[in-house]
């Protein structure tokens, strides 16, 4: 039966600990980002709900009237630049 050396099992690396300094950081980015998921799916839900109360109640809105007595006056043709030509000015030569 080969006998354990106790000083090689229960030598400690510096380095290797137990409770890792990343593991915090770790768990708060974890929390902020599924916080974050939770956040956008609120939103997500809530505009739904809103678009779809807005489509249901749009039957109930009183459209505006448009009177016939209002008229736009006409609006005068513009002349094109002296630099202009027509489009088919080749034609016509």
């Amino acid at each position: 039966m080969a006998e354990h050396n106790s000083a090689v099992e229960n030598v400690v690396y510096p380095h290797h600990r137990h409770s890792s300094e990343i593991l915090p950081a770790a768990d708060a980015a974890a929390t902020l980002l599924v916080s974050l998921l939770f956040f956008c799916l609120l939103c997500f839900i809530l505009g739904a709900w809103v678009l779809a109360r807005r489509s249901r109640n749009a039957a109930s809105w009183p459209l505006p009237q448009q009177s016939d007595s209002v008229t736009q006056p006409p609006q005068p043709k513009k002349t094109p630049p002296a630099w202009e030509r027509d489009p088919d000015w080749w034609k016509k030569e």
